[in-house]
């Protein structure tokens, strides 16, 4: 499997100095979520995500994350591909269309896979099973942090209508990855308290199932926004406690964030991305891939992928 994925390339990525020059494997991935209609904000990290793979020669999957059943909707994975297809933003590996996607590509199709891996926490002792709602957990931490209700109650983890929670030492854990801007170190309590892997309804977590789909299909690079910054440090410790060692030498590229006039992010889970919705004509594509240059320090004619791309790969030349 690893032979369909490897592409070599020689690349600085992207032309910020911070970043050496790198022998790299460079493939990435989309992941967006079915869980509502995309948004602008979406497509930016699409545009800039293609423009960086494409002008290196490298390979790009879509991975479309739809284990939250609740929200996933066959009319929001139908809007990933034509979203794609309207922007001109191709990819290498994956589903044709929503048929081919349900029938070959679910999430849901790797229960199986990541179950594993689940079981090989649960054999560490890793992991301890949570009752907690996060109407509780709001009662007692108005912050939002897990404070730790459920880690010495030893529940069995076959408790019905329990999580999974990774059970944190007690000890600073060191965290280190490389990042687009420079090297980033830490430890994985200043990102995380201990963090769910396993939903009560069954399923595997996004961390789990995020770092698990990144490994199977050789991802190196990870393009995201910067509020999945914390999910980059989690999914590194989570890795090294799963044997899943290539992903913590990958690459991570985290992306400033669309924000509405108020200051606020356009978010799907947050209730206001359908506002959003993608009217899908031409200034509003103007203003997706001139969003995409401006991040790159680019200065175009058009706003075009085919356009940026140009600038973008004879901005990268220079670099090398």
């Amino acid at each position: 499997m690893e032979d369909l994925y490897f592409y070599q390339i020689k690349t600085q990525f992207g032309t910020k100095n911070s970043h050496p020059k790198i022998m790299k494997i460079f493939i990435t991935r989309f992941a967006p979520t079915p869980s509502g209609y995309l948004h602008v904000g979406n497509c930016v990290t699409f545009a800039i995500t293609w423009l960086m793979t494409r002008a290196v020669g490298g390979k790009i999957h879509l991975r479309i994350d739809d284990l939250d059943a609740e929200r996933t909707r066959p009319e929001y994975v139908e809007d990933i591909f034509k979203t794609l297809g309207w922007l001109g933003l191709d990819y290498d590996f994956g589903p044709s269309g929503i048929e081919d996607f349900y029938k070959n590509y679910s999430q849901h199709k790797r229960i199986e896979i990541y179950n594993k891996y689940l079981e090989s926490l649960a054999v560490q002792n890793e992991i301890y099973a949570c009752r907690c709602s996060r109407q509780d957990i709001r009662n007692i931490s108005p912050n939002g942090k897990y404070p730790n209700i459920c880690r010495d109650l030893n529940l069995d983890l076959e408790t019905p209508n329990t999580a999974w929670r990774i059970k944190l030492p007690e000890e600073l854990i060191p965290i280190h990855f490389h990042d687009f801007n420079g090297e980033i170190n830490g430890t994985v309590q200043e990102f995380s308290d201990d963090f769910i892997v396993r939903q009560k309804n069954g399923l595997p977590a996004y961390h789990l199932a995020s770092l698990v789909d990144d490994y199977l299909m050789g991802v190196t690079v990870i393009i995201r926004g910067e509020d999945l910054f914390d999910s980059t440090a989690i999914q590194i410790y989570l890795a090294e406690r799963v044997g899943l060692n290539s992903f913590i030498e990958n690459l991570f590229v985290h992306l400033p964030l669309i924000k509405q006039a108020n200051g606020k992010k356009i978010s799907k889970s947050a209730g206001n991305a359908d506002e959003w919705k993608l009217k899908k004509n031409e200034a509003e594509k103007q203003f997706i891939f001139k969003t995409a240059a401006d991040w790159f320090n680019l200065h175009c004619e058009n706003f075009t992928a085919k356009e940026v791309l140009k600038a973008y790969s004879e901005n990268l030349q220079k670099n090398l």
